[in-house]
């Protein structure tokens, strides 16, 4: 009777145990689907955040663009100010030149 009563309560606890295995294998299951739907979505939010920041890059190079020419406008100006300030410093010492001679 003990080796029947053994048997049985083994055979118990092995269904025992492969009831918690096939708890654990579904809660490791579970558990996988979750992380990979967050991975999923961390990757998905990574990809969004690299496009934002390759259409920041692409503004952002395009406004030094623009500067680089408003700076080379503004050179230019002062250029022909310069120039133009010139010509009038000589037109006016002629000028001077002529009024001392009349």
């Amino acid at each position: 009777m003990r080796l029947a009563d053994t048997r049985d309560t083994l055979s118990s606890r092995v269904g025992e145990v492969e009831a918690e295995l096939r708890a654990a294998q579904q809660l490791i299951s579970s558990k996988s689907s979750a992380l990979l739907i967050l991975l999923t979505e961390k990757e998905q939010r990574l990809s969004q955040l690299t496009q934002q920041k390759t259409e920041i890059e692409t503004k952002l190079h395009s406004k030094e663009a623009i500067l680089s020419s408003k700076e080379s406008l503004v050179a230019s100006k002062d250029s022909i100010i310069g120039g133009l300030q010139e010509q009038l410093d000589h037109l006016r010492k002629s000028h001077t030149a002529q009024d001392r001679k009349i």
